[in-house]
């Protein structure tokens, strides 16, 4: 496993992508962001989950598990030795900005629901 690609020292990634031209991976998970500050909303609208906590609990648990997950996958393929053979890279920062996306997909719901539902409740 090539330690390089692990991260567990907060916003480092962050700030590095700052500061530098916006790569393809990084447009990606910009892209892997909005989807889940989509996923937030959709659990919120649909009733799916309806207790705020919950989603921000539920995307946090969904996304450490996705490291956890790519950390055991790369300790598997590389013959669980620290060498080169994984490719996936595990970083702490994946889960503060997939955490906070939730936050702001929860936010989002709470102005809609604000502005939107209670506009058509008086309308009725």
């Amino acid at each position: 496993m090539n330690m390089e690609r692990i991260n567990l020292i907060p916003f480092k990634t962050i700030i590095n992508d700052l500061v530098t031209v916006a790569a393809p991976v990084t447009i990606i998970q910009t892209l892997a962001k909005l989807l889940l500050l989509t996923l937030a909303f959709a659990m919120l609208s649909l009733g799916i989950i309806v207790n705020k906590y919950r989603v921000v609990l539920t995307i946090f648990l969904t996304t450490l598990f996705i490291e956890t997950y790519q950390l055991l996958d790369n300790f598997i393929v590389s013959g669980y030795v620290y060498s080169e053979g994984g490719s996936r890279a595990i970083d702490i920062d994946e889960i503060l900005l997939n955490t906070m996306a939730g936050l702001i997909g929860i936010v989002l719901f709470i102005i809609y629901k604000k502005l939107f539902l209670q506009n058509s409740l008086l309308k009725n």
